[in-house]
């Protein structure tokens, strides 16, 4: 958690309203939250060489989550989650304030450590979020959950999507492997119908957005493969470069590029997912899907 500079609280003229907050809101905000602040995670690594006995690692761990502003947990409930947010915020902290009192912390608890003794501490600053198509911005999760699998795992890529307020951003995660998910951003429709789209890529997971991104000497390179095929060559000369033109949209555009894609549930909509995304109102803003492979 770090603290970035004093909010101002801005003069009111002839009691207007400032971004939906009124005098009264802006002085109970300040009172709670008086920093900018943001959220960033911190682990820290604390080292004590000594010949004393009775120096405990649990004692240890609450030294060093006693540095920062506030301990994290992998699960909460909402109201827990609150009350870890404002007390992070009521005590925003830099690392080399971390660092200060961590120090501090384990001469308090460990009086009888000698000046020879060995004290050190280091604290490793966490992406608080990926940068967003960037996979070496992960990098240390990767290599966090790679010593912990024994695998040599590689980050396949990496996106960010922020949405605005007449946008909406869904997702899904192909269970119980959890193996593959999908993000989509879009903007007008139902939700819940946004959302089976998120489903169809984790289903159809395709390589391309719309034609005009597919290369073209990938589609020449494909066009010849399916001229030069036994089906193809076995036909009449005069209908040949038909079928093939029929071909490369089913097979190849319609395999691989996400509009031409059948949606993948013909009980709930037949046509294409273009088709399916117009009928319901829904423009697709952005999307990305990533599988574990």
């Amino acid at each position: 958690m770090r603290g970035d500079g004093l909010l101002h609280l801005h003069r009111f003229q002839d009691d207007d309203q400032i971004a939906g907050f009124d005098e009264h809101d802006v002085e109970k905000i300040l009172e709670l939250v008086p920093l900018a602040t943001h959220n960033q995670r911190g682990r820290g690594t604390l080292y004590v060489g000594t010949a004393h006995s009775g120096i405990n690692a649990e004692r240890l761990v609450e030294v060093v989550e006693a540095s920062m502003s506030s301990p994290i947990y992998e699960l909460l409930k909402r109201p827990d989650e609150l009350h870890v947010v404002e007390h992070a915020h009521l005590h925003a902290r830099f690392v080399e304030d971390s660092v200060r009192l961590a120090l501090r912390g384990i001469l308090d608890a460990y009086p009888e450590l000698e000046d020879e003794d060995f004290l050190a501490y280091a604290e490793h600053v966490l992406k608080a979020v990926f940068d967003g198509g960037d996979p070496s911005s992960l990098e240390d999760e990767r290599v966090e959950a790679s010593a912990k699998l024994g695998e040599n795992i590689q980050v396949a890529g990496a996106k960010r999507m922020e949405a605005a307020a007449d946008e909406t951003l869904s997702y899904y995660v192909h269970s119980p492997a959890n193996k593959v998910g999908a993000l989509v951003h879009t903007k007008g429709g139902d939700p819940a119908e946004a959302r089976s789209l998120a489903l169809h890529l984790t289903f159809a997971r395709p390589t391309f957005r719309t034609r005009d991104e597919v290369p073209q000497d990938l589609v020449d390179a494909e066009r010849e493969i399916l001229s030069n095929s036994e089906e193809v060559q076995s036909k009449p000369e005069n209908v040949r470069d038909k079928i093939v033109e029929g071909q490369l949209n089913k097979k190849f555009y319609g395999e691989s590029v996400l509009t031409d894609q059948t949606w993948y549930r013909a009980d709930e909509f037949t046509g294409t997912v273009a088709q399916y995304l117009k009928e319901r109102g829904i423009e697709l803003v952005d999307y990305a899907w990533y599988a574990v492979g």
